[in-house]
């Protein structure tokens, strides 16, 4: 696939699934949502709150990642087995999840380009978590292995992962607060809400593109069988 037709096929997914996406992010998020209604904006714990919304986005993940597997596979599930899937990938996978962030997090402490570079290289590693059980540091390598075989393309779903998920979320968050200013003046924790919930959904966009790169590599490189999966991930 081109980045094109990872592009149509990512919408094509996110539309195709809006229910099941958006919904489990939003009852996923739901409960950090009502917390940070509750807080002030100067409130140090909403830095805390935001922490724990990194692990809400890996439950997010895992059923975005898993919508993708079983569109190849004809799968079809409902939201409740989405989200009963991603509760229990949750403990196996934090680990690789872990790992990812902590050697990203390191390189842009170091000298920004390696965290950059690792943020490449290892952004396959959930996908291998979630399909194929292979998790920790053995996830990180195999992310590695099938990076290196183009990590051009890899570089540019990326980076076409980012844009749509930033230019997503800002431009509808700038519709939102024109809307709610000019509606519900001087309202301004509906305004935050409001952006809040405009990032919970579109959450799903980003591990969408990297699971049909995930799939993309696998076909091609390793002549990859859909079948062959089936049984792997049990």
């Amino acid at each position: 696939m081109d980045l094109g037709t990872i592009l149509d096929q990512t919408a094509r997914i996110y539309v195709g699934n809006f229910p099941v996406l958006v919904g489990a992010s939003l009852l996923f998020h739901l409960p950090l949502l009502a917390i940070l209604s509750q807080m002030s904006f100067a409130s140090p714990l909403r830095h805390v709150v935001v922490l724990f919304g990194s692990l809400v986005a890996l439950l997010v993940t895992s059923v975005s990642t898993r919508v993708v597997a079983d569109r190849f596979h004809g799968v079809k599930r409902g939201i409740g087995a989405y989200m009963a899937l991603a509760l229990s990938d949750f403990t196996r996978t934090f680990g690789t999840f872990f790992l990812v962030g902590l050697w990203v997090v390191l390189g842009l402490i170091l000298l920004v380009v390696p965290g950059i570079f690792w943020s490449f290289t290892l952004m396959l590693a959930m996908p291998v978590a979630l399909l194929e059980g292979v998790v920790g540091s053995d996830a990180l390598v195999r992310s590695k292995v099938l990076i290196k075989n183009n990590r051009g393309k890899a570089v540019g779903a990326y980076v076409l992962a980012l844009i749509l998920y930033f230019g997503f979320t800002v431009m509808l968050g700038a519709g939102w607060g024109i809307a709610a200013a000019t509606l519900f003046p001087g309202s301004s924790l509906l305004i935050v809400l409001g952006g809040e919930i405009i990032g919970y959904a579109v959450t799903p966009l980003m591990p969408i593109v990297i699971a049909l790169i995930y799939f993309d590599f696998r076909v091609r490189y390793e002549g990859y069988d859909l079948e062959m999966l089936d049984k792997a991930a049990g």
